[in-house]
């Protein structure tokens, strides 16, 4: 399996980096190949979408050919970051807007019907926040609708966990910290379907389709 972990915390050595080393090294332990992306990495920064005259004037980067190459890539898409107002840094916000682009991750027909061009890839959020467990319990669940429905699944990719670990101002103990770790090393070891296996599937629709209009002989 390959797998891509986005990061969008500009501290590197806070907890939100933990999270995505942990993560790789359980994926790695298992055999698979992990590239980790660290969205302030100088080789990543994007510029805010332009929309004056975007045909003309929004000119893909080469950081723009290198991204979506890697969501090619990927069989399973990690996105790290932590939660601030209430929703992920403006530089993963900007990295959806640049990456998720119509024509790449969906694209609609003469008729207006929308295709998910990303289907056949999983992911899984990993979040941080200071506010009471309480108050974000109730916004996982929102944040868990937006990004299943509005973001992921928009694109045909399969959301398997969103895990919101909050209160961390007060959560600083190695203790806690590792048992947080320890959730984050469940996830990586819970193996998601791949995207060979789901065309293998379709496959074998197809071949139960062919069977059944031949009928009895």
């Amino acid at each position: 399996m390959n797998v891509l972990i986005v990061t969008a915390h500009p501290a590197s050595h806070g907890f939100t980096h933990k999270i995505a080393n942990r993560y790789k090294q359980e994926k790695e332990k298992q055999g698979d190949t992990v590239f980790l992306m660290d969205l302030y990495k100088k080789k990543y920064l994007q510029p805010f979408l332009c929309y004056e005259d975007i045909k003309k004037d929004c000119k893909p980067g080469i950081s723009h050919k290198i991204i979506q190459d890697k969501i090619l890539w990927a069989d399973e898409i990690v996105f790290v970051f932590p939660v601030w107002w209430f929703g992920p840094p403006a530089i993963l916000k900007n990295f959806l807007d640049q990456n998720f682009t119509s024509g790449f991750a969906y694209k609609y027909n003469k008729n207006g019907v929308r295709r998910e061009l990303l289907e056949g890839r999983t992911a899984r959020i990993f979040a941080t926040a200071d506010g009471s467990r309480f108050v974000y319990f109730l916004f996982s669940i929102a944040a868990s609708v937006r990004w299943r429905v509005g973001v992921l699944g928009f694109c045909g990719i399969e959301l398997k966990s969103l895990d919101l670990f909050a209160e961390m101002y007060k959560r600083k103990g190695e203790y806690t910290r590792e048992r947080m770790l320890n959730r984050v090393a469940e996830r990586a070891r819970a193996h998601a379907p791949m995207k060979k296996l789901k065309k293998k599937s379709q496959a074998t629709k197809t071949a139960a389709r062919k069977r059944k209009s031949a009928g009895p002989k």
